[in-house]
């Protein structure tokens, strides 16, 4: 969205926290309790959360694409973030599919201290390096047009915002 300059729907004031791992870390984690898991581990106990420490507000994951991107994370949001009332959308269908994003409106962040303590497990990732990464790795490279992005939740959220203003 943000490479080809399309609204960005952020609920309130962007500043809700959210916590994004990377697949990597998901899978070494899942990979640290097979690992562990014996009869004298304790069944009740085997419940970990999976996450990086560093949790971000929308706003500042919007900041680390744009400068993923090489463009200015202000004029970013100058120009493509739309901020809306998510209480002001109660009632109103919106579209199931649609890639949004956020997909939490409250904040949302865990702690992983405990697959730290009896897992010996840590992320490896941080958003904003993995962003910059990827991005120059796979998305660059490929070329995408916007063609395969589906919309259609950011426009049905920008219409109800704007209709119940």
């Amino acid at each position: 969205r943000i490479a080809w300059g399309f609204p960005i729907p952020l609920p309130v004031d962007g500043c809700r926290f959210t916590t994004l791992t990377h697949v990597e870390d998901v899978a070494s984690m899942l990979a640290s309790v097979v690992a562990q898991n014996g009869p004298e581990n304790d069944n009740d106990d085997r419940v970990f959360n999976c996450a990086n420490d560093a949790p971000l507000t929308h706003l500042e994951i919007v900041d680390a694409v744009a400068e993923s991107l090489d463009l200015d994370p202000k004029a970013v949001r100058d120009r493509v973030i739309f901020f809306y009332d998510p209480l002001r959308l109660e009632g109103v269908k919106l579209p199931s599919s649609g890639g949004k994003f956020p997909f939490r409106m409250g904040d949302f962040a865990v702690s992983s201290q405990k697959a730290r303590t009896k897992l010996g497990w840590s992320p490896a990732h941080r958003l904003k390096t993995d962003l910059k990464d990827w991005y120059a790795r796979s998305y660059r490279l490929r070329r995408r047009d916007a063609s395969h992005i589906d919309l259609s939740w950011d426009k049905a959220v920008l219409e109800a915002a704007a209709n119940n203003r």
